[in-house]
């Protein structure tokens, strides 16, 4: 029998070994399933039974102990209303009103009546001793003098019976007016067999408990344990649900048992007539107990059925498997030639199905061995006929194997390339980087990939890449040869033009900037990288957008490389650089043209356009402006007076137009010359300008001729105005070369613009009207009416 087939009967049995195996997990896994649903639901009924058990027993107690204190403070109560003393005759009344309280004494331990003072004055039974005993600080006193309610004070130690633990149930005595005259106590002993006692005895289970504790004074009023009797409760860490239940939480709950870690099951409830909150308390190990012994059961029994299941699949797979046996048998014999018809095992018509799967592969691995070695010659021929330089070498370096091409460009002197090292034919400067090169590649186990230049004396060096990837050995690699002589020479003939171009756009002094198809940086000039304020690794690669912002000069809207020119014409924009510095520039974007892969690249020229439109402001400027009091001139006066009249939102507000002459002005020209006149002119204008608001037009319109536009400006304002700079034109003095003081006024016409004035000659003929009335009129004065 051959290996391959002993392997198959090897793996046979280990097959029906991992069968059997998955069907005893199967049939495990199933048991655990739905062991562990009833699990579940067995643990879920018994908790809801346990609550209901643990919240019955809190709740049959808690019942309990409101019905006994309802019943005591209800008897005490009535006790008291039925007493009718004061004050002052309570001392005296009490002996006989405690013979009178006797009967009580088969709820109470004792009866005692406690004056407005707080002092005892009488009891029953009699307890030598406490008659006379002051009560006033006790809690229970204090909170029923306060409230005049009965109360139910916090447990304390009895001092003169013996130190047992006692509560106190008290009922205010009150006067025919309802003042406090004294109070009526009950004093409990919480283990009489009245009270506690009854519960001493009372089970939570086989092995729990009851407990009572006050949420007042957080104290432990009953528990079987004795030394845990008025002391603090358990602490967090001993039980945190008792925390709970004290700050008014009440429920089933399962939590720790004591310091050791223990778990158990915790009923709260609070009483309604005391400030007490009643505890059961079932250890987990007695509450689930019925669960740990079904999980017992559940074990035993999914064991058995485990066995069961191994026996029974063992059994059934022998007998499945066999026909595996004859299938193995059949094959073995058609792979060696003893059988030439169709395999037939028997078993079935999935494992027929088999054999004659089988059958149909011997049938195509024979005809594939017989189209694999015509693949292998077309291949051989190929190989042999291909320009491509195919070599096989060793792991140093030696030639196993060379096609014709790989032959034609090693062997450049007639000697034949194999058994030789490939890289001794490399050029002799190159030789020990690239010995270097294989090396480390071949240490690694990775590709290789380089070019180099080989000897071929007489022959011009040519210029190789050669590239090796591991072979079927792992010294064995299969290299590709190519002559790449005319790429390398054309690849420097495109570095040189390259160096030209960068040359010649180095020399430009304007900004060029060269973007590709995806609008991002390709190169930048130095002037560029001055403008933009950038390094180059800084800038190349980014989105040119982010490099540099342009925007509109007028709008400040923003522009980006499409929207702008690419034809080549020039656009004045604004250059916003990164850190928010802005830049008046003139920019021309043009497409690159005529080179394969540049197309959508682009050239963007950026000249500083500062100068130009310094120059053109300037001369804006002064085309609107007076020279000598740098005022508005006529035309500037005219302009803005034009687009109020144009402003149909604002044409209808109180705007006023004033023109305003200086008196007395030929005397300044003749008597200190023109110079002196230019210095007056100069030094009214600032006047004019100080009296007025800044939002107001101040122009000169020739000579000694001023017009002011004066902006929603209600009348009683602008006469304020006005006859403020008349004042202040009429206390000027100037002092002249000769020391002469020169004085000067003005003669000032006003006018509202109105709404049906079209051009600016309206207003100002009417203004110039009342400015004409004003100095006809004995100058130094305003007018503000008339014709």
């Amino acid at each position: 029998m051959s290996k391959p087939f002993a392997r198959a009967g090897a793996a046979r049995g280990q097959l029906k070994t991992r069968i059997t195996l998955l069907l005893l997990l199967a049939g495990l896994a199933l048991l655990a399933v739905q062991g562990g649903l009833f699990y579940r639901e067995a643990t879920a009924e018994l908790r809801a039974q346990l609550n209901d058990y643990l919240t019955t027993q809190v709740g049959a107690v808690v019942t309990d102990l409101d019905d006994r204190l309802a019943q005591r403070s209800q008897l005490l109560e009535a006790a008291a209303k039925s007493v009718g003393v004061d004050a002052d005759t309570l001392p005296a009344e009490a002996p006989r009103l405690a013979a009178r309280f006797a009967h009580l004494n088969a709820l109470f331990d004792s009866v005692v009546i406690v004056d407005a003072d707080g002092r005892i004055v009488g009891d029953a039974p009699p307890l030598p001793g406490r008659v006379g005993l002051n009560v006033q600080f006790r809690e229970y006193f204090q909170r029923s003098l306060r409230t005049l309610k009965p109360v139910l004070s916090e447990p304390f130690r009895a001092r003169t019976s013996g130190n047992r633990s006692l509560v106190a149930l008290t009922a205010p005595l009150l006067d025919e007016e309802g003042r406090f005259a004294g109070m009526l106590v009950g004093t409990i002993d919480l283990f009489s067999p009245e009270f506690f006692g009854d519960f001493l005895h009372f089970k939570v289970g086989h092995s729990g408990y009851l407990t009572v504790s006050s949420v007042r004074s957080r104290t432990t009023l009953f528990h079987p344990d004795a030394s845990r009797i008025m002391q603090p409760v358990a602490q967090p860490d001993e039980n945190p649900l008792m925390q709970r239940a004290l700050a008014g939480w009440q429920g089933v709950a399962e939590s720790r048992h004591g310091r050791g870690g223990a778990r158990a099951l915790y009923a709260y409830r609070p009483l309604s007539s005391a400030n007490w909150v009643v505890g059961a308390v079932l250890p987990a190990d007695e509450a689930y107990a019925p669960i740990a012994r079904l999980t017992r059961v559940l074990l035993v029994s999914g064991g058995l059925v485990g066995a069961v299941l191994i026996a029974l699949a063992w059994l059934v797979l022998r007998r499945l498997l066999r026909p595996l046996d004859t299938l193995r048998e059949q094959v073995e014999a058609l792979h060696e030639g003893r059988y030439t018809g169709p395999l037939s095992p028997g078993g079935g018509t999935e494992l027929q199905a088999v054999a004659d799967a089988v059958s149909g592969v011997f049938a195509e691995r024979q005809a594939a061995e017989a189209a694999l070695a015509d693949r292998e010659a077309f291949f051989r021929t190929l190989n042999e006929t291909s320009p491509l330089g195919v070599l096989v070498v060793s792991a140093g370096g030696e030639i196993a194997y060379c096609n014709q091409a790989a032959h034609h460009l090693l062997s450049h002197d007639g000697t034949p390339p194999l058994g030789r090292s490939w890289f001794e034919l490399v050029a002799v400067d190159e030789r020990d980087e690239v010995a270097s090169m294989w090396s480390a590649a071949v240490a690694m186990g990775a590709p290789v990939r380089f070019s180099c230049a080989l000897e071929a004396e007489p022959a011009p060096l040519l210029t190789l890449r050669f590239q090796a990837m591991p072979g079927d050995g792992p010294a064995r690699y299969v290299g590709v040869l190519l002559d790449i002589s005319a790429e390398e020479a054309a690849r420097q003939a495109l570095s040189m033009e390259r160096e030209r171009a960068l040359a010649i756009l180095e020399s430009i002094r304007e900004a060029v900037v060269l973007t590709n198809h995806l609008g991002e940086v390709e190169y930048l000039n130095p002037p560029a990288l001055a403008m933009l304020d950038q390094r180059p690794f800084e800038l190349s690669g980014r989105p040119f957008n982010r490099v540099a912002r342009f925007v509109d000069c007028a709008s400040g809207h923003p522009l980006n490389i499409g929207t702008l020119s690419i034809d080549g014409g020039a656009r004045q924009v604004d250059l916003v650089r990164d850190d928010g510095t802005r830049f008046a520039v003139e920019v021309t974007v043009s497409r690159v043209g005529g080179a394969q892969g540049f197309e959508d690249y682009r050239v963007v020229v950026i000249q500083d356009d500062a100068p130009r439109r310094e120059r053109e402001a300037t001369h804006r400027w002064e085309a609107l402006h007076d020279p000598l009091t740098r005022l508005c001139n006529r035309r500037g006066f005219h302009q803005a007076l034009s687009v109020l009249l144009a402003d149909e939102m604002r044409r209808g507000g109180e705007h006023a137009v004033v023109m305003l002459d200086l008196d007395h002005f030929k005397a300044v020209n003749d008597g200190g010359g023109h110079l002196l006149g230019d210095a007056l002119l100069q030094e009214v204008a600032k006047l004019i300008a100080l009296s007025l608001r800044a939002s107001d037009v101040v122009a000169r319109l020739g000579g000694d001729e001023f017009a002011l536009l004066l902006y929603d400006c209600p009348l009683a304002v602008a006469e304020r105005l006005l006859s403020d700079l008349l004042s202040a034109l009429g206390n000027y003095r100037l002092e002249g070369p000769d020391g002469q003081l020169y004085r000067i006024s003005a003669s000032i016409g006003y006018t509202r613009v109105k709404p049906d004035d079209q051009i600016p000659a309206d207003p100002m003929a009417r203004a110039d009207v009342r400015c004409y009335a004003a100095k006809h009129g004995g100058r130094n004065r305003l007018v503000m009416s008339g014709d």
